[in-house]
Parts: structure tokens; sequence; C-alpha cells
């Protein structure tokens, strides 16, 4: 673990214990107590639904370069990037999965960057929205949340279609922070990511995948609330979670620890005026069946597939 990410850490966790030390913490854990414990076996079962989803479209990018893996190899796998991606600062970790596999390194980081670029579009565009509903209703947001979306996609066509226009920020930073050596590898990276952009089949299905899996935590928390005894509505859930999730991310800190915290608690007493209790009892909940068990998860997974590795490479070093 790097200097700069013990130091994030450091960081949300101070901003964690701030959040705990200003909650109604016996309230909301009266509230936790209360809660059926039925549909929270279903709540930690949809967890299953984030990694096949992202084994299904790394297989289908990485087919694209003409790896063909197995997908209980790629589900492990990503359940292991997963893992390393919550713990790192701003999920850069996940590149971490492409060491657990016997892949070309190449089109491994550039599927792996081709998804985040992706991911983090469309985490913009729900947030975008998520802004425009606190501004206006009825048929006025019907208009421009539709309009909002239609002009990211003219964008990423727009920049799909120039691939000058699509390396010109990475080049400048690559030329200004990193050495030629580097830089080079980062530009071949770069170009194969590129490469997969201009492939209108697989844009589509990234970004169609990216939706997904934003949906499915949003839905999770969503049923959460309702669990606690509110009505969530679609306003509700769009500012009070990818709102504070876009801010975690931002902030680089590991799991948006505290910083997402301390915001859907926030906006959801604020802007919705959801009682402090079940506010917080929301965060707490989402946070130990949702985070933690895929963190827990994702370690598992990371375990095996690095013991798994040096099984492989010691077997291949007896047969030498």
């Amino acid at each position: 673990m790097t200097k700069k990410t013990l130091i994030l850490l450091a960081i949300g966790t101070a901003l964690f214990v701030l959040y705990l030390a200003n909650i109604p913490f016996a309230e909301a854990v009266h509230r936790l107590r209360e809660v059926p414990r039925g549909p929270l076996v279903l709540i930690l079962v949809s967890n299953a639904l984030t990694p096949i989803l992202k084994a299904l479209r790394w297989r289908a990018l990485l087919g694209a370069s003409g790896e063909q893996l197995r997908f209980r190899t790629l589900f492990s796998s990503v359940s292991a990037g997963f893992f390393l991606g919550l713990v790192t600062p701003g999920t850069s970790g996940e590149f971490g999965r492409v060491i657990t596999l016997e892949v070309d390194r190449v089109a491994g980081l550039a599927s792996v960057l081709f998804e985040k670029v992706w991911d983090l579009a469309i985490l913009v565009l729900i947030a975008v929205t998520a802004l425009l509903s606190l501004r206006l209703d009825g048929p006025a947001l019907y208009l421009a949340a539709p309009a909002v979306w239609i002009v990211g996609a003219l964008i990423f066509v727009g920049v799909a279609r120039r691939p000058r226009v699509a390396s010109t920020l990475p080049r400048f930073v690559v030329r200004r922070v990193l050495s030629q050596e580097r830089g080079d590898r980062v530009a071949e990276v770069w170009q194969a990511v590129v490469t997969l952009l201009r492939n209108p089949r697989l844009t589509l299905l990234s970004a169609f995948f990216s939706l997904l899996l934003w949906i499915i935590p949003g839905l999770q928390y969503g049923a959460i609330l309702h669990l606690l005894g509110v009505e969530p509505t679609i306003p509700m859930v769009l500012v009070s979670f990818f709102v504070p999730y876009l801010a975690g991310v931002i902030s680089l800190v590991p799991l948006g620890l505290g910083v997402f915290d301390l915001s859907t608690a926030h906006l959801a007493r604020g802007a919705f005026g959801i009682p402090a209790a079940e506010a917080t009892a929301s965060v707490l909940l989402y946070r130990i069946l949702i985070t933690l068990v895929l963190v827990l998860w994702g370690f598992a997974c990371y375990v095996y597939r690095i013991r798994k590795g040096a099984r492989a490479r010691a077997a291949g070093a007896e047969e030498r």
C-alpha cells in the first residue's frame, strides 16, 4: 500500500469517525434490529449480479483482442479486481485484476480502462440527472434529463470518430508526468482503448453493462430505504445515493469512506426529509450488506487467484 493510499485512507477513516460521532447511532441500531431478515438475504444474494455482469463484459472485450478465457476464471479475477478497486484511490487498483490472469498486458489494461471510462461517464450522467431533478420537475425534467443523455452520447460518438481528439488529453498528461519509456507503454494502452471506442458494438455493449452495473446498487439502496419504512422515489435514490457515490470516487478516498457516508445521510435528511435515524441506518446497512460483503468476497478471490498463479508458475518451473 503506497504512502498516498495510506494518507487517503487515514482521511477517509477520520471522516467516517466524524460521521459516526455525529449520528443518532443508538436510534439507527434500533431501526436496524426492526428490519425483517428475509429481504436482507435477497439483497445479499443480489451482490452476485455485479461480478457476473462484470465478467460477461470483460469476456466480450478480451474476446475482441483474441483472448479466450473461461467464465469461472474471469468471475474470480473480476471479484479480486473489485476488491483491489474498493481499497485503492479512485478504484484504480481494479487494474490489478490483469495480473491475476495470463493475458496480453496491453489488451488487458486497455479493456479495464475502457470499462472504467464508461462506468465513470454513466455515473456522471446519472449524477447530472439527479441534480436536475432537484431544480426541475414535471415536463421540464422529462425534457431536460433525456437531453443530457443525448448530448453525452453525441460527445462520445464525436470522440470515437476522431482518434486525435480522444488522444489529446492523455498525450498531454503523459508527456508532462511520465518518463519516455512509461509514456510509450501508456500510449500503447490508450491506442488500444481508442480502437475499442471505435467499435460500435463494443461501445454500446460496454455502455449498456455500465448502466446495469449502476442500476443494481441504486435498486439495492432503494430496497434498503423501503425496509426501513421509507418509500423511495427515483429522485430520492438518484440524489441521495449517486451524487455522494460520485463525490466518493472523485475524492480518491478508498471506498469513498466518510465522503459517501456523510453526503448520503445529509442529502437524505436535508433534501427529502428522511428522519436522521433512518438516513443513518440506510448508510450503515448499505455498508454492511453491500460494501463489506463485496470486499470480503473480493479479498477471498484475490488470495485464490494469487495462490493459483503461484502454483502454476511453480509447476512450470519444475517442468523446465
